[in-house]
């Protein structure tokens, strides 16, 4: 009966772990880091795709706005910090306004040519 228990105990907790690890392996969307500039929290989530040989890499970013009158104008950059010349992206950007109290989710769109750079700017 003691072998039993732990068997079962073992196959619950193997189950467990091996959902968990599909879960965060095929999340989609997962959030890479946030931060916050005054009444803006701005919300960066991992791209869907590493490199792309063709059509376009997203990358997600959610912008809310904590303020209760106030709407605000972002505007987000990629590469913040670029560095280098020759063929490579030296600039996404897009400008949204943020209504009081709401969240919009932005999309980059990286075409198949790489960014020499770090880092977003806000």
């Amino acid at each position: 009966m003691n072998r039993r228990n732990c068997f079962f105990r073992r196959l619950q907790r193997n189950i467990l772990v091996w959902t968990a690890l599909s879960l965060i392996l095929n999340c989609p969307v997962c959030v890479l880091a946030a931060f916050t500039y005054g009444d803006i929290i701005v919300s960066v989530s991992q791209p869907s795709t590493g490199k792309t040989y063709h059509g376009y890499v997203e990358y997600a970013v959610s912008v809310t706005n904590s303020s209760e009158q106030t709407a605000h104008s972002v505007t987000l950059v990629m590469p913040g910090r670029t560095y280098g010349s020759g063929d490579y992206i030296g600039r996404l950007s897009r400008s949204v306004v943020v209504p009081p109290l709401s969240s919009v989710t932005v999309s980059l769109l990286q075409p198949p040519v790489p960014m020499r750079g770090a880092d977003m700017a806000v």
